[in-house]
């Protein structure tokens, strides 16, 4: 897993850290530009996203664009983000930390997204009790990127204008835009966007037709992300390849990103994994000290009691196993019991032809090696064939036990491991069987004797 983890980690190359942007001054209460928009509209409205020192996002109002020629527009910095854990429930205030940063400006359309536009923009500056601060004056657009659409690339455009200006500039800078786009449409100040780091599913590489190193584009609800696929997964905690195709990214950079794309400020994780220090840790306290930090535990699950529920039945497990014991106990004594009545049958039918082979020059040893071959034979082809069928059988059985009680199959799916420990021991049970029955045949056949079955006959 920390090899796995180690991919995503961001690098020199990668996104830059949550805390850049913009910052502004310390002290700032507002943000304000001048506009100027070329269709006016009085559903258009004007954002500008933030973060204060913790990466806490939030966006504030700047202004609707329903009116004609240049404007100056300002939006207060209240440090106030509007959340909603569940439908229905109220707002929540965040305490946020100053400084903050500028991430970016972007535009909002109250019912649907229709009509081409472009909106001019010059002088943007930080209100605060000392006055105003200049932020940028858009004399060039050096440092701003549109906010891209990676689904239908290409629909926005940034450029300098020289045609339109403010009084007493030279320039403005001149946003534009085309219907059609999913996510926030906007500008933001920084570098270009790299791919973020990837580790997806097998099923991910056969839906996106990708191999490791390919950049694909990611659509979510509202908004979409390039990914570079680092590495290839099977299995992920908490993730069931079974169900869909999924991909685990490092959750800052892919925090930074969507809030770059997401027409909502984006949030942070919505699950936490927790590792107590010791047995006695209380998980009330966990949920109590998530609690205070403003945030509300839905559920909780403990591994270990999951495990407990799941797999650790003493009164059960011990019963099969004792069963299983007896079980193989008892094919042991029955296998036995039947090689020594074979052998006896066998060494009953068999005198006329040991006699033979005594009166040809075989000696004692010899007749009694062709007996005990046979057992030995037997011992041997049955342990190989035993194995295999044994081996043949866990393998055809195996997709059946993957099915729990639920009916669903279980996830990581069951692997076939060999036991060396308990299989020695079974061998060693077999080996100690096959030993006794060996001794047995021994005396068996020194109390026939043999070497003496000929003239038995004769007489």
């Amino acid at each position: 897993l920390g090899e796995v983890t180690a991919l995503l980690a961001p690098g020199p190359d990668s996104n830059p850290p949550v805390s850049q942007g913009i910052e502004l001054p310390e002290d700032a209460t507002a943000l304000a530009l001048s506009v100027q928009v070329s269709r006016p509209n009085n559903r258009l409205n004007l954002w500008a996203r933030l973060h204060d020192s913790q990466g806490i996002y939030f966006d504030i109002l700047m202004g609707d664009l329903k009116f004609v020629g240049w404007q100056r527009l300002q939006g207060e910095i209240v440090p106030y983000r509007p959340v909603q854990f569940i439908r229905g429930r109220d707002a929540q205030e965040v305490k946020l930390s100053r400084p903050y940063s500028l991430v970016s400006l972007h535009l909002s359309r109250r019912g649907g997204d229709a009509e081409p536009g472009a909106l001019f923009m010059s002088d943007l500056v930080a209100v605060g009790p000392r006055g105003e601060e200049s932020v940028d004056d858009f004399q060039s657009i050096d440092g701003w990127r549109v906010v891209e659409d990676y689904s239908k690339p290409g629909l926005s455009v940034l450029e300098s204008s020289e045609s339109v200006a403010t009084p007493g500039s030279a320039k403005s800078a001149r946003f534009s835009w085309a219907p059609g786009s999913i996510g926030i449409r906007g500008i933001r100040p920084g570098p270009e966007e790299k791919p973020i780091p990837a580790v997806v599913s097998r099923r991910f590489l056969e839906v996106a037709d990708a191999k490791v190193g390919d950049v694909r584009t990611v659509g979510l609800s509202t908004f979409a992300l390039l990914l570079q696929i680092k590495a290839v997964v099977d299995y992920f905690p908490t993730v069931d390849p079974n169900q869909k195709p999924f991909a685990i990214v490092d959750l800052e950079t892919y925090i930074q990103q969507a809030n770059l794309h997401s027409p909502r400020p984006f949030g942070g994780s919505n699950e936490l994994w927790v590792r107590l220090p010791d047995g006695n840790s209380s998980v009330d306290a966990v949920t109590a000290a998530v609690d205070g930090k403003g945030a509300r535990v839905r559920e909780t699950y403990v591994a270990s009691d999951m495990v407990l529920q799941r797999v650790e039945q003493p009164l059960v497990t011990a019963g099969w196993g004792g069963l299983l014991v007896l079980l193989f106990l008892a094919l042991v004594l029955a296998s036995a019991s039947g090689v020594m009545l074979f052998s006896f049958i066998d060494s009953r039918e068999r005198q006329t032809e040991f006699a033979l082979l005594r009166t040809l020059g075989s000696s004692r040893r010899q007749l009694n090696g062709a007996v005990w071959f046979n057992i030995v034979l037997i011992a041997i082809c049955g342990i190989v064939l035993g194995t295999g069928a044994g081996l043949f059988i866990g393998v055809s059985l195996l997709p059946l036990m993957e099915v729990a009680e639920e009916g669903t199959r279980v996830t990581p799916s069951m692997v076939l491991q060999i036991d060396w420990l308990t299989m020695g021991v079974s061998y060693l049970v077999l080996a100690t069987g096959t030993a006794g029955t060996v001794a047995w045949l021994a005396w068996f056949t020194a109390k026939m004797q043999l070497h003496q079955v000929l003239r038995i006959g004769e007489g």
